[in-house]
């Protein structure tokens, strides 16, 4: 049992993932001696998987901060619980909350990958993490924490499961919440249309063309770019690309200017990417024109990662958790967008048509202390989508919440 505060808290869920994590969190709060427990309902499948009040908005997203500042007032709420803070529902609460001195705690896919789950306090996730980015910093930080990681078993099974649960039951929203806007621009029957399209396909991928791929580079000199989701908020909000189709031009660009003809391309698909951008076409498309580079530039769907990132002459992101990795795995690492690792000692800070030239790598102390502030401070055991992981992640999770005094 933890340590009672003397001053009832109360605590308002907003969307979190799409899965039972955030009923769990509930649960174990409430088993804590904490029973003032809400939930925000935007959506009809914002009840799935609650036991807990709803509080249900079906009005605008132009009147919605009036209505979390009402909420939050009326039920004297303390601590609201999001996942993502860059939806726009999200951003007009935190605004709000932080106006009123209520705690934020925003959820997040791990930093640190794979076992981890990102919880930032009265911060911002991703690069609006209130983590430092001065080597000098983690000189003297010493650890609070020691919590080696459990490996979490994942179901692929299970996150599809849900995930339909999920978007079927949003197919009422049209006669219950028809005021309500996803935060994702592609509409989720594009989304799965994409998966049956690509998944359809690889079988044969994995067992003909990935093989001759993998084997084609053993001995050759490559700069490997992991891709990102199209959709994902690291770009559009943390980068100056409004999509991976512009960064993709811009390094084939420079690498076409800048590298020898020893020199290869590869980049790597994002395992669950539908590919309604399709960014295969598009570096396809580009290679049709620039003939001379067709032997030079690859493109992966699937190989392992650590192995590939260990092969490569060094790692080029946006702002990818791969990126981390990469650092950590002592690999030369250029980020092209904003990131919590990117600055000076562990990614390159030199212009990429240098790096290709001459890629540095990280400080192997600094990218160790980095870590360890992160394990630390914001990065818990665990997992959102499956029961395991969540089963690990929540009473670290509520550990984290409730050493908080108000």
């Amino acid at each position: 049992m933890h340590t009672k505060i003397p001053f009832k808290r109360s605590f308002l869920f907003l969307q979190g993932p799409i899965s039972p994590f955030f009923n769990e969190l509930a649960h174990e709060l409430c088993r804590e001696g904490y029973s003032r427990i809400y939930k925000l309902q935007l959506c009809n499948s914002d009840s799935l998987w609650w036991d807990f009040a709803l509080i249900p908005y079906k009005g605008t997203l132009t009147n919605f901060e009036d209505f979390i500042g009402n909420t939050l007032r009326a039920s004297n709420i303390t601590d609201i619980l999001l996942l993502g803070d860059c939806r726009p529902y999200h951003i007009k609460a935190i605004q709000v909350a932080k106006s009123m001195g209520i705690n934020t705690w925003i959820f997040e896919e791990g930093y640190i990958r794979p076992n981890t789950i990102t919880l930032e306090y009265n911060s911002g996730a991703n690069n609006y993490s209130k983590t430092p980015k001065n080597r000098e910093f983690y000189k003297s930080y010493k650890p609070l924490r020691k919590y080696p990681l459990i490996r979490v078993q994942n179901s692929l099974f299970t996150r599809l499961k849900w995930d339909l649960n999920y978007h079927v039951i949003n197919i009422l929203n049209f006669f219950y919440f028809r005021n309500y806007r996803h935060h994702r621009k592609a509409k989720i029957y594009r989304e799965y249309i994409g998966w049956i399209r690509r998944f359809s396909k690889k079988e044969i991928t994995t067992r003909f063309y990935l093989p001759k791929q993998l084997e084609y580079l053993k001995d050759k000199k490559f700069f490997l770019v992991p891709l990102q989701l199209s959709h994902d908020f690291q770009i559009i909000e943390h980068s100056r690309y409004s999509s991976t189709l512009e960064m993709i031009d811009e390094v084939i660009n420079n690498f076409d200017q800048h590298t020898s003809s020893e020199i290869y391309l590869v980049f790597k698909i994002h395992p669950f990417d539908t590919l309604i951008v399709d960014s295969v076409k598009y570096i396809k498309k580009k290679l049709k024109k620039e003939k001379h580079l067709k032997k030079r530039v690859l493109v992966l769907d699937g190989g392992h990662l650590p192995t590939l990132i260990d092969q490569s002459k060094g790692v080029i992101v946006i702002n990818s958790t791969v990126g981390l990795q990469s650092l950590s795995h002592g690999k030369p690492t250029k980020a092209l967008g904003n990131a919590i690792y990117n600055f000076e000692g562990l990614t390159d800070m030199q212009p990429l048509e240098n790096f290709w030239k001459n890629p540095k790598k990280p400080n192997p102390k600094l990218v160790h202390d980095f870590k360890k502030y992160l394990l630390d401070q914001n990065q818990f055991n665990g997992g959102f989508y499956s029961k395991h992981g969540i089963s690990i992640a929540i009473p670290f999770v509520t550990q984290k919440i409730l050493e908080v005094n108000l």
